[in-house]
C-alpha cells in the first residue's frame, strides 16, 4: 500500500506540473500577443523611428564602402531596406508567436492537428492585428501583413517541429521513422518556401506599381530672384492612365499636401494606341488644388495620338484645357511672382527624335541646341530658365541651349532597379540607361528625371521602381 501511494503521488505531481506548465505557456502566449498589440498601436511616425536609427546606420555603412554612389540609389535603398525591416520584424515578432501556440497546444493533441491549429490561432490573431491598425494614425490594413505574419509564425512552428524532431534522434527513435518524418516535414517546409516565395514576389510586383513615394530635391541657382527663393515645382509624369486602388484620391492628397506653387506634367499622361481617351487624368485635375496652375507638355504617347487619332486626341487636349490645364506645345510662360519672373519652356520634339526599331540610323541622330532653338527660340542667359522636355536622352543639349533646370521622364526609373547599378531598362530600347532617374548635372545646369506614376511599353512592371511624384524647391544662392 505504502508503494503504491507514493506511485500515485507521483504521478499526481506529474500531471500538476504539466498543467502549471501548460498554464504558464497560454499565459506567455497573451503576454507576447499584448506585445504584439502593443507594437502596432504605435503611429507611423513612432513606428518609423524605431527602424529609422537600424536604417540610418546601414545607408551610413554603405555610404562607406561606396563613397561615390549618387543620391537617387541612396534614396531608392533606403526605401527598400526600411520596408524589408519592418517586414521581417512582422515577421520575426509572429515567429515567436508561432513557437508560443505550438508549444502550448501541446503534445497530447496529434502533430497534425497541432500544427493546422497553431496556424489558424496565429492567421486569426494577424487578422484581429491588421484590422485593429486601420483605426490607428498613419498606419493601414493590409492583407500583404497578414499574408507575412502567418508566414513568420508558419516558420515558427516548423522550427519547433525541426527541433523536436532532432531530439527524438537523440533520444534513439528508429531511423525508419525519423526518414518518414523528413518527408513529412520536407514537405511542410517545401510548402512554407513557396509560400514565401510567391509573397516575396507578389510584394516585388505590387509595391512596384502600387507605393506611391514623393521624392524632394533642392534646385540651387544664383540666377533664381530673391522672391522664387523657396518656390516650390511639384512634377508629375508618365502617368499612362494609372488608377490606384483608392481612385487615386491618395494621389491628389499628396499633391495638394505639399502645396507646390506649381503643377507640372511632362507628359505620357496617357497611353497612345489603347483606346485610352486620357479619362483618368481628366479625373485627376478636378481632385487637385484648382488654385494650382497646372502646366503640361505632351510625351511621346500623345504625340503618337494626335498622329495616328487627331481628333480623339484634339478632344483630350480641349478637356485638360477646359479644366484650367496649360499645354506649352514649343513656348514658354513667364512665372512672375512680386515683380521678378522666371521662364518656364515646354518643348515638344518630333517622333524622329524617339527611338524606332525599325530605323537602324537612330544612334547618328542628335537632337542640337540648335534645333530646339528653331521649335521654342533662344533663352535668354540673364534669367532663370525651367524647360519641361519629356526624353531626358538629350541632357547635353538642353543645357547648352541654356535650361538652368530640365524636368523629364520617359524612361520609368528603369521600370527594374538593380541596386549599385541603376535602372536596367529604357524605352529608347537600350540597356542601363544613362539618364534613368533623379538629379544630374552638366556644370551648373540641372536635370531632374521623374520616375513616373504609371507603367506602360512592353515590360510593364515595375521591381525596386515605385512611382513618384517630384517636389523641386529652388533655392537661391548669391
Amino acid at each position: 500500500m505504502r508503494q503504491k501511494y507514493i506511485v500515485e503521488k507521483d504521478e499526481d505531481e506529474h500531471y500538476m506540473n504539466e498543467k502549471q506548465k501548460k498554464v504558464v505557456l497560454w499565459i506567455s502566449v497573451v503576454v507576447w500577443m499584448g506585445v504584439i498589440f502593443m507594437f502596432s498601436a504605435q503611429n507611423s511616425t513612432e513606428s518609423s523611428s524605431l527602424s529609422g536609427s537600424v536604417v540610418g546606420a546601414i545607408l551610413h555603412a554603405i555610404k562607406t564602402v561606396f563613397p561615390d554612389i549618387r543620391q537617387v540609389q541612396l534614396n531608392h535603398l533606403q526605401l527598400w531596406i526600411s520596408f524589408f525591416i519592418r517586414k521581417a520584424a512582422h515577421a520575426s515578432i509572429y515567429f515567436v508567436l508561432g513557437i508560443l501556440v505550438y508549444t502550448a497546444i501541446g503534445k497530447k493533441v496529434c502533430r497534425k492537428k497541432r500544427f493546422f491549429m497553431a496556424i489558424a490561432v496565429c492567421f486569426f490573431y494577424a487578422c484581429t492585428d491588421e484590422f485593429h491598425q486601420r483605426f490607428v494614425p498613419g498606419r493601414s490594413c493590409e492583407l500583404r501583413d497578414v499574408c507575412i505574419d502567418t508566414t513568420g509564425a508558419l516558420l515558427g512552428i516548423s522550427f519547433v517541429i525541426f527541433i523536436n524532431w532532432v531530439r527524438r534522434i537523440k533520444d534513439g527513435r528508429p531511423w525508419k521513422e525519423a526518414i518518414r518524418d523528413i518527408r513529412i516535414h520536407g514537405i511542410l517546409w517545401g510548402i512554407a518556401s513557396v509560400i514565401f516565395v510567391i509573397i516575396l514576389c507578389c510584394l516585388y510586383l505590387y509595391l512596384g506599381k502600387n507605393f506611391l513615394v514623393t521624392t524632394k530635391y533642392t534646385m540651387k541657382s544664383s540666377d533664381v530672384p530673391e522672391v522664387f527663393d523657396g518656390y516650390k515645382i511639384l512634377q508629375i509624369s508618365d502617368f499612362h492612365s494609372k488608377k490606384f486602388s483608392d481612385n487615386n484620391e491618395g494621389l491628389a492628397r499628396t499633391i495638394n499636401e505639399l502645396e507646390p506653387d506649381i503643377i507640372v506634367a511632362t507628359g505620357d499622361m496617357l497611353n497612345a494606341a489603347q483606346d485610352d481617351d486620357g479619362e483618368v487624368f481628366l479625373e485627376l485635375i478636378p481632385k487637385i488644388d484648382p488654385d494650382i496652375p497646372i502646366y503640361y507638355t505632351a510625351g511621346n504617347h500623345e504625340t503618337v495620338d494626335e498622329i495616328t487619332d487627331p481628333k480623339s486626341a484634339g478632344v483630350y487636349f480641349e478637356n485638360i484645357a477646359e479644366l484650367g490645364v496649360t499645354r506649352l506645345e514649343n513656348e514658354k510662360i513667364v512665372l512672375s511672382k512680386d515683380g521678378e519672373s522666371i521662364d518656364l519652356y515646354g518643348l515638344e520634339i518630333e517622333m524622329t527624335y524617339y527611338r524606332d526599331r525599325r530605323n537602324p540610323d537612330f544612334d547618328k541622330l542628335k537632337l542640337t541646341s540648335e534645333h530646339i532653338g528653331e521649335l521654342i527660340g533662344s533663352a535668354e542667359d540673364s534669367r532663370f530658365v525651367a524647360l519641361m522636355a519629356h526624353n531626358p536622352l538629350y541632357f547635353e543639349a538642353y543645357a547648352d541651349w541654356g535650361a538652368d533646370l530640365t524636368l523629364a521622364g520617359h524612361v520609368h526609373g528603369g521600370m527594374i532597379y538593380v541596386p549599385f547599378k541603376g535602372g536596367m531598362f529604357s524605352p529608347e530600347y537600350s540597356l542601363w540607361p544613362q539618364y534613368y532617374a533623379g538629379d544630374y548635372h552638366i556644370n551648373n545646369k540641372v536635370m531632374f528625371v521623374n520616375r513616373g506614376i504609371g507603367s506602360s511599353g512592353t515590360i510593364p512592371v515595375r521591381i525596386l521602381d515605385n512611382p513618384e511624384v517630384c517636389l523641386i524647391t529652388l533655392e537661391k544662392i548669391q
